[in-house]
């Protein structure tokens, strides 16, 4: 408000807005114009046709009908050129042709040859239909037949709903239905699609490829196939929902594949060309040079493996074909007729039928069938699962042989084994283990109707070694071997464990038989011999010496026994002695003790 007090109105905005107004409304009315002026304006691309003058100036026309030529031209060059030997008949603006032959050039100068025994030409439409053996040759040696064909002058295209057959550079196939794309350069069929892909050398596999549907490209050196895809090359395969093959420039070599969707492919792995079966989400393969076979397959989602009685399975796959490796990544398993193995890395070797596991290796072994042998040689139960975990693991000797490797245990229930190696040999059912030997045995006879308040005590026995044979029955323990057992304890040079029948359910210590240097002690009573029998269920040990006297002796009164052969009753506090005449008297160690139980010291170990 001024000083006099009339309002002021600011008229910009208004301004602005008027001459967006007329800013609209000019190019609205632009817009209709071009419109109107290129309303039926053909584009500048669009085919031409001229009519051609005779082949030959001086010949002598009868009948303008027995000669027919036209020339069709796009953007200023020749596009086609069409020639008939006669014109049977008209049918509005298409001529009824007999002896066709028709020639198709590209922006660069390639040419196609038509021909056919008879055919079509619509002058409106720039199409010409070729029929009667109507044949296509090109570049490179390139062929295709088929019972008629057609082709669109605007479009660039050579196409037919009829069966072909076609070859090129090393290729030959046949299909149903045919779309030729004359710039592309580009072969499609959509259906029933059968490739044949020939070797540049005598004696090479052949390739075969049946589809669906299948895109060739002349120009250059791939090929893809969709739909229910096949591809087979000696003993090799693939096969997918979509499959790309590109071969050498001869067109006669695979180079490589690349497969997706629900692929399966057959590997010849090795020297010994195992044949491995896989199955994955998508699929690398890359081939030797000059028609060598596969070299390298790379795999990706939910790969699973068979081969040589083992199945394998992993997120990610990579084969080294020469190699006979193929390594399983992403959470891998096997499993075979006789174990299970996950690890966090499984590197198959399927013509050798090995394998490295590596990284928290976790194995198993099942139990056997009724009247069947154990799957595992170990000295546990074979009617039971068997467990073992390592750090790393080898299968080796065709199979017959695993090593466990790094801070292994086995277990089967409560009873179990550790080492730094385990070795099992699967031929002659042996179980070898070596450094920091540590081997747990708590079953005993009708275990499942003891009751825990009366459980028999565990037995641990510690050594640097062991070996084991399954027809033989016994555990042979080397290099300070120690058994422990409730209030006893045995040491000596080796051990030789003598286990139960393994049809009776899980093993137990029969015996024990301790031989070099053999000492033991229980509670305050000790002894010594060169050699020692130990009865574990029946708490007894027999000591006999070559060479002098065994002793047993009680560190709490200091009184010894000695003689040839010593039978020590731990449970009775007991030592049965021989004469030389065959007496045998018992003698109680510490009869106070007897009396009194309880009141003597006891020594725990």
């Amino acid at each position: 408000m001024t000083s006099s007090g009339a309002y002021r109105v600011n008229l910009r905005p208004l301004r602005l807005i008027s001459a967006l107004r007329v800013v609209i409304a000019a190019l609205l009315v632009a817009f209709g114009v071009l419109l109107f002026l290129s309303f039926g304006k053909k584009e500048e691309g669009a085919v031409r046709i001229h009519l051609a003058q005779p082949p030959s100036a001086d010949e002598q026309v009868v009948d303008l009908s027995e000669k027919f030529a036209i020339v069709g031209t796009k953007g200023g060059r020749e596009a086609f050129r069409l020639q008939a030997d006669q014109v049977t008949g008209l049918v509005g603006e298409k001529k009824i042709l007999q002896g066709v032959h028709l020639e198709v050039f590209s922006e660069n100068g390639d040419r196609l040859a038509l021909s056919g025994d008879t055919g079509q030409f619509d002058m409106s439409d720039k199409k010409a239909q070729l029929t009667g053996q109507a044949r296509v040759e090109g570049k490179d040696g390139f062929q295709l037949t088929a019972p008629s064909l057609s082709f669109d002058g605007d479009r660039d295209m050579i196409f037919t709903p009829d069966e072909i057959a076609f070859q090129s550079r090393g290729l030959s196939g046949t299909g149903k239905g045919l779309n030729y794309l004359i710039v592309e350069k580009t072969l499609k069929i959509p259906s029933a699609v059968q490739v044949t892909v020939f070797p540049a050398k005598p004696g090479e596999p052949q390739t075969t490829i049946t589809s669906s549907e299948m895109t060739l490209s002349l120009s250059g050196n791939d090929v893809v196939f969709n739909g229910t895809v096949q591809l087979f090359r000696g003993g090799e395969s693939f096969a997918g929902d979509y499959l790309q093959l590109v071969m050498d420039e001869t067109h006669r070599n695979p180079v490589s594949v690349k497969a997706y969707g629900q692929v399966k492919a057959t590997v010849l792995s090795g020297k010994e060309a195992a044949p491995a079966m896989l199955v994955t989400d998508s699929l690398f393969a890359t081939f030797g040079p000059n028609g060598g076979g596969l070299e390298k397959v790379e795999a990706l989602g939910n790969c699973r493996l068979e081969s040589s009685g083992m199945e394998g399975s992993g997120e990610r796959l990579l084969a080294e074909v020469p190699e006979d490796r193929i390594a399983l990544r992403g959470d891998p398993v096997v499993v075979d007729s006789r174990s299970r193995i996950a690890a966090q890395e499984i590197d198959l070797h399927p013509s050798a039928r090995g394998l490295e596991a590596r990284g928290d290796v976790k194995t198993s072994f099942q139990g056997k069938a009724a009247g069947g042998q154990g799957a595992s040689p170990a000295y546990f139960s074979g009617q039971e699962p068997i467990f073992f975990q390592s750090r790393s693991l080898s299968v080796d000797d065709g199979g017959e042989m695993a090593r466990f490797s790094g801070s292994v245990r086995g277990w089967q229930g409560d009873d179990s084994i550790q080492a730094e190696e385990i070795v099992l040999r699967f031929g002659d059912r042996s179980m070898k283990a070596y450094r920091n030997v540590l081997c747990r045995f708590v079953a005993q006879e009708d275990s499942a109707a003891t009751s825990p308040l009366t459980a028999s005590p565990p037995t641990l026995i510690v050594a640097s070694a062991m070996e084991y044979t399954e027809a033989e029955g016994i555990v042979h323990f080397r290099d300070s071997v120690k058994l422990t057992r409730e209030n006893s304890t045995l040491l000596s040079d080796r051990m030789h464990a003598s286990l139960t029948d393994p049809q009776k359910g899980r093993r137990r210590i029969r015996q024990v038989l301790a031989e070099g240097h053999a000492r033991f002690s229980h509670l305050t009573n000790s002894g010594a011999a060169d050699r020692l029998t130990y009865f574990p269920e029946q708490e007894l040990a027999e000591l006999q010496q070559d060479a002098g006297l065994a002793e047993v002796a009680d560190l709490t009164s200091g009184r010894t026994i000695k003689g040839k052969t010593l039978k020590f009753d731990l449970k009775g506090n007991r030592v049965l002695t021989e004469s030389s005449d065959g007496g045998r008297t018992w003698i109680t160690l510490n009869p106070k003790d007897k009396e009194t139980p309880g009141l003597e010291p006891k020594i725990g170990h």
